[in-house]
């Protein structure tokens, strides 16, 4: 949450801050994959133990918070083609966003955990309480083999279409050049145009697109999607490994093999790192880094914790724990504090604050960085409050 706040505005002046243009890895491409990720271990934590009993419940609760976060998508981000914040052009309407992107591979892969039953193996399992190395590398995917055909079968297909589909126009195949994608054509066909988001990234790139959303549907299912997929079973090895070792072992193989496979792709030229398209070797390299962070999280917080790291880590904690409000704040004042301003609409508030860093810092990247760092202690304060006051945000 801390890294979203940063790069949301230290991008302006630091380009290796803001999302890359197209191809490449900046600081900016590793957030969505993380929380994605994130997203999906949550989903096995949270429903996979209950997936056994009454279904309807359960799925109404996912339906319902389905609904809300991407109802809640829409009112931050919905009218970013419209001007002015609060202003809604329904003609202009973006239908696609972050918290949407976050809301469809929730419900896509809540839907496979209730409905997709586990595959349990008694022989795996008795191999297993006797502490056999081999048995607990093979059981989260034994376990759970249904997650992970069906979630491989979308990934293969939908990224054979990006690789070896031709957009009209294109000459080239694979089509995955800023101005001639997959991705953006039906995208553009599906939800029109104008309804896309306006100010892609790509824009900046050699040769630049014309239209692209970078939380678009089609990359969402192809890639996005398989984000959410890997955390399932990040969360699988939870759910089936009892032991600290067996875990952390298990991640560390699959973060060192996922990355390796994403460099491997990137590296060739076969599938450059590419975020606005979420190309399959930019799931696997953010995939393996995010295994990475969250294995370094659980060995610090359930293997080997420390009063130093709890006190370093609490307003990261704070800021995780009211996310959605932490979010949907930074979103929403950024657009509304320039509604309040002294004769000229350029002289707010905001543009006090970044005045001053200015003349503290200098114009340039320090400047923004400094801004940067401190719009992430501004609401680490807030959210330690807010934490103080047991007042959470919860969709």
């Amino acid at each position: 949450m801390a890294l979203m706040l940063f790069v949301n505005h230290a991008g302006h002046e630091v380009p290796w801050v803001a999302h890359a243009a197209w191809d490449g890895v900046h600081l900016a491409d590793l957030v969505m994959p993380c929380f994605l990720l994130l997203v999906g271990v949550s989903v096995a934590l949270s429903l996979g133990p209950r997936a056994s009993g009454p279904r309807r419940p359960l799925l109404r609760k996912v339906l319902a918070r389905t609904g809300k976060l991407a109802g809640l998508g829409l009112l931050i981000q919905g009218g970013v083609g419209a001007g002015a914040f609060p202003a809604w052009d329904l003609s202009r309407l973006r239908y696609c966003g972050v918290l949407q992107r976050i809301a469809l591979c929730f419900a896509l892969v809540s839907l496979v955990v209730l409905y997709l039953p586990q595959t349990p193996s008694p022989r795996l399992q008795s191999l297993l309480d006797r502490g056999d190395e081999s048995a607990s590398l093979m059981a989260p995917f034994r376990f759970y083999a249904l997650w992970w055909i069906l979630g491989t079968a979308l990934f293969v297909a939908f990224n054979w279409m990006a690789l070896f589909l031709r957009p009209p126009g294109c000459l080239a195949r694979p089509a995955l050049t800023a101005d001639c994608n997959v991705a953006a054509y039906v995208d553009a066909r599906l939800l029109g145009r104008s309804h896309l988001y306006p100010w892609p990234s790509c824009r900046r790139a050699n040769p630049p697109c014309e239209y692209l959303d970078p939380e678009g549907l089609f990359a969402t299912l192809s890639g996005a999607l398989a984000s959410t997929f890997l955390g399932l079973w990040f969360g699988a090895v939870l759910l089936t490994l009892r032991g600290h070792r067996a875990r952390l072992r298990s991640w560390a193989y699959a973060s060192v093999l996922l990355t390796e496979l994403g460099l491997a792709l990137h590296v060739t030229g076969a599938v450059p790192f590419n975020k606005n398209l979420y190309s399959a070797s930019s799931v696997l390299l953010t995939a393996g880094s995010s295994g990475a962070f969250l294995g370094l999280v659980y060995l610090f917080t359930e293997v080997a914790p420390t009063k130093i790291f709890e006190r370093v880590a609490a307003p990261f904690m704070w800021l995780g724990m009211n996310s959605i409000a932490v979010y949907a704040g930074d979103e929403i004042l950024e657009k509304a504090i320039p509604w309040i301003y002294w004769g000229d609409r350029e002289i707010h508030l905001l543009s006090a604050v970044e005045g001053a860093f200015k003349r503290v810092f200098g114009e340039g990247a320090i400047s923004d960085l400094a801004l940067a760092a401190a719009d992430v202690v501004f609401w680490m304060g807030v959210a330690g409050w807010l934490h103080r006051k047991r007042w959470y945000a919860k969709l």
